[in-house]
């Protein structure tokens, strides 16, 4: 499609209007956002949240690592009287299995004692 001198000075004058309403809008798009992506307003007020919401939490953190603390040494103080009753079990143990075998014996002569009584008599 080929355009005459006044077509094409038309079709011209209809684009310039449209690239200046476009850059009109593009400058008015910057201008309203440039304020918008200046504004810390939103940070501040997060900065401001997250101060008040950080110090109950900093002496939550500080009582558990204090509890925990506390945990850990009874915890030692159990461990080594778990370690006393385990010696001491062990003991009772091998004392009660001696004590059975000496009353194993013990069975035998007696009953070896009673046949020796019943034929005395």
């Amino acid at each position: 499609v080929t355009f005459g001198p006044k077509q094409c000075e038309k079709e011209r004058k209809k684009l310039e209007d449209a690239w200046r309403h476009a850059y009109m809008t593009i400058e008015e798009l910057v201008e309203t956002n440039e304020a918008t992506c200046k504004d810390d307003t939103c940070e501040a007020t997060v900065q401001a949240e997250l101060e008040t919401a950080l110090p109950p939490l900093h002496t939550e953190r500080s009582e558990r690592i204090d509890k925990v603390r506390v945990a850990q040494h009874e915890l030692v103080g159990v461990r080594s009287e778990m370690t006393s009753l385990e010696n001491s079990l062990t003991k009772l143990e091998k004392a009660t299995k001696t004590t059975q075998e000496e009353c194993g014996a013990a069975e035998e002569g007696s009953e070896y004692l009673e046949k020796v009584r019943d034929l005395l008599q």
